[in-house]
């Protein structure tokens, strides 16, 4: 079970101060655990009365890790501290009585109590994006007539795009052109070819097949 198998591998840090053998009664220290998200704290462990002062244990009828440490101290079974609740055999008892089926619904009586209706407003969209539910402000109106500003130097006169063009475009020289031109025409001409040699196999394998 998960919280065996939790509680198992946290009961390996603590070990037992001082005990009452006789009455069962441990004092057990946690060693410091930064997963935990607290300070180590030392829990009193009394077995015959089933509890501990972190409150697991009589919570939830399960021993916890202060407890099978406890129970490693003295070489005693940690299951026999388990509620029966949780024994298997319990659980049985639940599917011993007989399950009938359901009359039809037709001789069902009718029904006159409220109806509940769901908020349509509620429901999530099954497309699209979802509705937002942000609380807008004086902050989040927006100004009228207000012209766009360029993202980098923040100035109205221009935008990044203007900025890419006026300062990589010019540079292109002629030649520089005719060199991409020549391979636009390199890259089409090998896309005919291609499509010829496509249209080519599969007329000769449907010639081959009469």
């Amino acid at each position: 079970m998960r919280w065996e198998n939790h509680d198992l591998r946290q009961s390996c840090s603590h070990y037992v101060r001082m005990y009452v053998r006789e009455i069962r009664e441990f004092e057990v220290q946690e060693i410091a655990n930064t997963r935990l998200g607290r300070w180590a704290m030392a829990c009193t462990v009394k077995l015959n009365e089933w509890l501990c002062y972190c409150g697991q244990f009589q919570a939830l009828r399960l021993p916890c890790s202060h407890a099978i440490a406890a129970c490693a101290f003295c070489n005693s079974n940690y299951d026999d501290f388990v509620d029966p609740v949780y024994k298997l055999k319990n659980i049985f008892k639940v599917y011993q009585h007989h399950f009938h089926s359901l009359r039809s619904e037709d001789t069902w009586p009718q029904y006159l109590g409220s109806h509940f209706m769901f908020d349509p407003s509620k429901r999530r969209q099954t497309s699209d994006r979802p509705i937002t539910i942000r609380i807008y402000s004086e902050m989040n109106k927006l100004i009228p007539n207000r012209s766009k500003k360029c993202s980098l130097c923040r100035s109205e006169e221009h935008n990044v795009l203007t900025i890419y063009t006026n300062k990589y475009m010019t540079n292109i020289t002629f030649t520089s052109y005719v060199f991409l031109s020549y391979l636009y025409c390199v890259f089409y001409i090998n896309v005919l070819i291609m499509l010829f040699l496509i249209l080519l196999c599969i007329s000769i394998n449907r010639s081959s097949k009469f």
